[in-house]
C-alpha cells in the first residue's frame, strides 16, 4: 500500500533519474528497477518498469497524483499502487499497453482468453 508502480519507463532509464522526479515530492525509502542481465538481452537496460516505496499510503498517493502521465527521460509513465492484499503469485503487469486500453477492455479480453483455453483444455 505505500508503493508505486512505474509502467513505460524508457530502457535507458536510470535509479537517480526516478529519485531526482520524485523524491522531491516524497521522500523515496526504496527503488527497484528490474533490469535485464541475460548476454543475449539489452544488458544493463531496465525492463521499462520499477517499483518505488514510501513510508505510507498517503505519500504514494501524492506521487500517483503528481507524476502519473508525466514524462521521465522520453516516456511518458503510469505511476500506479501496488496493491499488497493480494499474494505476488496473482498480480499481472503488462507492459506496453496502449493508453486508450480500459480496464474493462482487459478484463473481456483476459476473460475471452482464459474461457478459450479452458474450452482446449476440455478436449
Amino acid at each position: 500500500e505505500r508503493g508505486v508502480y512505474l509502467v513505460g519507463l524508457d530502457e535507458e532509464v536510470t535509479m537517480e533519474m526516478i529519485y531526482s522526479k520524485i523524491n522531491p515530492i516524497r521522500h523515496i525509502e526504496m527503488i527497484n528497477v528490474p533490469r535485464f542481465s541475460k548476454p543475449d538481452a539489452k544488458k544493463g537496460n531496465t525492463k521499462g518498469y520499477a517499483f518505488v516505496y514510501f513510508k505510507n499510503k498517503a505519500h504514494a498517493e501524492d506521487v500517483i497524483r503528481a507524476l502519473d502521465h508525466k514524462s521521465i527521460l522520453c516516456n511518458n509513465i503510469r505511476v500506479l499502487p501496488i496493491d499488497n492484499s493480494f499474494s505476488t503469485k496473482t498480480n499481472l503487469f503488462i507492459k506496453g499497453l496502449n493508453k486508450s486500453c480500459t480496464v474493462k477492455m482487459l478484463e473481456s479480453y483476459i476473460k475471452q482468453t482464459l474461457a478459450k483455453f479452458a474450452g482446449e483444455k476440455d478436449r
